[in-house]
């Protein structure tokens, strides 16, 4: 059996154990928080790539046709009066500074026999992206092919009480010298839309 330590064997002991870091420990923690710190800094100013803003935009889709599905029918006295049955949409254009956005809005009855779109979110495209165009109709198939353009007042996608949404290709490009392109399909039947590389 050990003998027990005496009281100034203890005190030496416990100093011993919590003087702290070394100088070479302290030197690698600032080199890797300043490695990290400089890939952090290079993360952030590149901002979102293209894919994610063409997903997050697919994303905008699903939450109109979510609100379409959870906000019901277009009163019948309404739709008679007003001529369409959209509960919902995402909506193409730009703002006061020529900045460009897609809003997700709701369509609510304001009187037995009219109603107003309510924008319940919207969402600014980065400074070097654009959405080039919109068209009806899933993604074409032909390379390189030109795009129909933004209406000057507008794009409009439609989604029904049913969830929904109109078949449509949205376009969008990077405004650099080294242009990417994606599409966001939305297809008449599916509540996922597809994110594709190209034109």
């Amino acid at each position: 059996m050990p003998a027990p330590r005496r009281s100034g064997e203890v005190n030496r002991s416990i100093a011993r154990d919590s003087r702290g870091f070394t100088l070479i420990e302290l030197m690698v923690t600032v080199a890797i928080v300043g490695i990290l710190s400089v890939v952090a800094v290079v993360m952030i100013s590149r901002g979102p790539g293209i894919g994610l803003v063409a997903t997050e935009l697919g994303g905008g889709v699903g939450e109109a046709s979510r609100k379409a599905v959870s906000i019901g029918p277009v009163a019948p006295a309404v739709v008679s009066n007003e001529g369409f049955t959209a509960r919902s949409r995402v909506f193409i254009d730009e703002d006061a500074n020529g900045v460009q956005f897609y809003a997700v809005e709701v369509r609510r009855e304001n009187s037995p026999t009219t109603s107003v779109w309510e924008e319940i979110s919207r969402t600014y495209i980065p400074d070097d992206m654009i959405i080039a165009g919109a068209e009806p109709g899933v993604a074409r198939t032909e390379p390189g092919g030109t795009v129909v353009p933004l209406p000057n007042d507008g794009f409009e996608l439609d989604c029904q009480p049913s969830g929904q949404c109109a078949a449509t290709t949205i376009y969008l490009s990077t405004t650099g010298s080294q242009e990417k392109k994606r599409r966001v399909v939305i297809m008449p039947l599916s509540a996922n839309p597809l994110v594709l590389d190209g034109w």
